[in-house]
């Protein structure tokens, strides 16, 4: 493709996610408290339970849109079409929490979203893959990313915002009405290139490499485990400490444009002095720490705290841990785009985790010994290579 195609097409669909991903953090802010007003009308089941179900059954089908988007790419051919698909099921998703009057029409609403993020947090690396050219690629995932990203942060904050002034059910409604935007410029705008979508046998070939095994399982799944940390505590804990949503997206905001423009100095730094894998050890341990500190002495300033130095670490921590996976593949034959697949939804799935582990061990800090856990035992089980 000529550059000045490349650079306009790039700009068209940086702006679709950029509505898509707005939308879809609209109610980071306040979904639990949301949630946990609907709660309270339901009785005999324990509230945290309640609480914990919708961001849970979200987390879940957010995976399932990952794992269904190979199909969907291979029905729709044309990758418009394909996140028309993923923009809609969002769309239908806010309209059903708008028009939520219990919390089984809250629930079902959260869980038509997440199908909705699935097919939009893969179709930025799709829309990577219709380029050839390594370099064209790698240029089209940044922009794209940071088209969401910056969606993502103005979602959040303005969600927050809003939260002061408006009902939250008019909150998603207007999320819902703004996706109109992308949805038209999705259908009538032409993309060129084809989605390559491999078949499921592809992907789950992955699994087939020990290596990339243990790496998912005792590495990748705690770590997005403990992701909700950010999106699931700050919000709850803030709102009990009296704080309004607007105090919670500040602070999450915070944590995102840490994590994003701390993150080349910080990779660089952790890069220059040891390898991926072992960053990804030093990430975990300190993470681990941080949280169980935070559980065990649970007060707003070391709330506030947690949320930065977890900005500074994953600033890096979540580059190097996507390298180190990478570097497991070896003399192994499967496509990149296949371990990404299969790495985005074992991440899905341990944010899926996060919320029922905190309720069922009653407790923030099992979130950092399940970190610790899973780095011990893989350590035990791989140990640490020489070269990584």
């Amino acid at each position: 493709m000529e550059q000045s195609e490349f650079m306009k097409q790039n700009a068209f669909v940086r702006l679709i996610f950029v509505f898509a991903f707005f939308a879809s953090s609209i109610g980071d802010s306040f979904n639990v408290v949301y949630i946990r007003q609907m709660a309270m009308a339901v009785s005999g089941v324990n509230m945290d339970l309640l609480v914990s179900l919708p961001i849970t059954f979200l987390s879940a089908m957010t995976a399932l849109g990952v794992i269904v988007s190979g199909g969907i790419c291979r029905r729709t051919k044309r990758f418009g079409s394909f996140l028309s698909v993923g923009v809609i099921a969002l769309m239908l998703g806010l309209i059903v929490r708008g028009a939520a009057t219990d919390y089984r029409m809250l629930f079902l609403g959260f869980g038509i979203s997440g199908l909705g993020n699935g097919c939009l947090f893969i179709g930025i690396r799709y829309y990577a893959f219709l380029f050839a050219d390594d370099r064209q690629r790698m240029r089209a995932l940044v922009y794209v990313n940071g088209g969401a990203f910056a969606g993502q942060c103005m979602g959040t904050i303005l969600g927050g915002i809003l939260a002061n002034q408006l009902a939250y059910s008019h909150i998603y409604m207007g999320s819902a009405v703004l996706l109109l935007v992308p949805l038209v410029m999705s259908l009538k705008v032409r993309i060129a290139g084809k989605v390559e979508a491999g078949s499921y046998a592809d992907i789950f070939r992955v699994l087939k490499n020990v290596r990339a095994l243990k790496f998912l399982l005792f590495l990748l799944l705690p770590v997005y485990t403990c992701s909700v940390f950010i999106s699931y505590i700050v919000p709850l804990f803030v709102n009990e400490y009296g704080y309004s949503a607007t105090v919670a997206s500040v602070l999450m905001l915070v944590n995102y444009l840490l994590c994003a423009y701390v993150g080349p100095f910080m990779t660089d730094f952790v890069s220059d002095r040891m390898s991926s894998l072992k960053a990804t050890f030093l990430y975990m341990a300190a993470s681990a720490v941080l949280i169980m500190l935070y559980g065990w002495v649970a007060v707003m300033p070391l709330l506030v705290l947690a949320v930065v130095l977890c900005g500074v670490l994953d600033s890096f921590g979540l580059s190097v841990i996507m390298d180190a996976f990478t570097k497991t593949k070896t003399t192994q034959t499967y496509s990149d785009n296949d371990a990404l697949i299969i790495y985005i939804l074992v991440s899905r799935v341990g944010q899926m985790i996060g919320p029922t582990l905190i309720v069922l061990s009653g407790s923030v800090m099992s979130l950092g010994l399940f970190l610790l856990v899973g780095l011990v035992a893989y350590l035990a089980l791989a140990g640490i290579p020489k070269k990584s």
